[in-house]
């Protein structure tokens, strides 16, 4: 028994990823006609690695009992091949379930995507950034196959997957947040530490920056600004307004529920999520662009050709809710 184990899991690649497959393929229908019958996203998947596992074992038993050994299998005595086994058999359970979810219904990865943006509307982490990247990678393999009737929903889901995926990795450095009432407090926390901070504004915190200089704040360390309102005077042209903010390297930042008026910004690099721009001069890049739930109100915007004919409600500076990631 051990040496045919022995030789399932270490020498016969071929019967191992044959019933890996097997087993993965029918307990993902089997976990798909669970959620379409209304059971519950976290139940179906755990089923599905359930049921994995169960078929798996039973192939790997069958094995056991009709394949006959090797000539040149190594009789399996010693406790290191003992473990070795055991360790594949857990990885084989862990890629079970990445797997399991990797193939499973499109529906279930689109809801989601929709509870982990909420998770990060309502300061929650509901998945780890490993779940995250497996959904991000189903949406991507998605994407290019999908009809163009359908192909919104699925930018629109790998927008909020990327921001959930930002919001985790930043929360899982600083798990609380500090309260900003001033500019002097926003322009302390984000010039003069060196650890990743999230900043929180409470009802009608608005900061407002003076017109002078290039950019009104500078951070090269992972941040999260939430629920602020964040402006400069009105400047006239062809004075350019301060840029809100200047990345200096590339930290991972979330604006999050915040209101930025009369400045100036790159959108690029940076997650915004719930944001309002009113009356600021605005670049939408070709890349690294990640926008959830973002208005625009009488912004001036610079836009590249070919994006303002593929998305014209992203480049016409007043648009509402818009959901989109390049």
């Amino acid at each position: 028994m051990r040496d045919r184990l022995y030789q399932l899991f270490i020498t016969d690649d071929r019967a191992r990823w044959k019933y890996f497959m097997i087993s993965v393929s029918l307990a993902t229908a089997v976990g798909t006609g669970l959620f379409a019958l209304g059971m519950n996203e976290k139940v179906a998947l755990i089923s599905v690695s359930l049921f994995s596992m169960v078929i798996f074992s039973s192939l790997a038993l069958r094995y056991c009992a009709r394949q006959p050994l090797k000539q040149t299998q190594h009789v399996f005595t010693d406790s290191r091949r003992n473990m070795l086994v055991w360790v594949k058999l857990l990885l084989i359970g862990a890629a079970d379930w990445v797997v399991g979810f990797a193939l499973s219904d499109t529906a279930t990865v689109l809801a989601f995507a929709n509870a982990a943006a909420e998770g990060v509307r309502n300061d929650k982490v509901i998945a780890s950034t490993a779940r995250l990247m497996v959904a991000t990678a189903v949406i991507d393999s998605q994407i290019g196959n999908a009809p163009k009737s359908s192909r919104p929903k699925f930018i629109s889901a790998r927008a909020l997957l990327s921001s959930a995926q930002t919001y985790a990795q930043i929360r899982e450095k600083v798990p609380a947040a500090t309260a900003i009432r001033s500019e002097a407090e926003l322009r302390n926390f984000t010039e003069k530490l060196e650890r990743p901070v999230w900043l929180q504004g409470g009802l009608g915190s608005a900061l407002m920056f003076g017109g002078h200089g290039e950019f009104a704040m500078a951070t090269g360390r992972d941040m999260i600004f939430e629920s602020l309102t964040l402006e400069a005077p009105p400047t006239s042209p062809p004075m350019r307004p301060p840029t809100f903010l200047k990345l200096i390297g590339e930290p991972r930042v979330i604006v999050k529920n915040c209101t930025i008026r009369s400045l100036s910004q790159d959108l690029s690099n940076i997650v915004w999520f719930d944001v309002l721009f009113d009356e600021c001069d605005l670049e939408i890049p070709r890349s690294n662009l990640t926008l959830v739930n973002v208005s625009f109100k009488n912004c001036s915007i610079s836009c590249d050709d070919t994006l303002a004919r593929d998305v014209p409600a992203l480049c016409s500076g007043s648009a509402s809710s818009i959901t989109f990631e390049i």
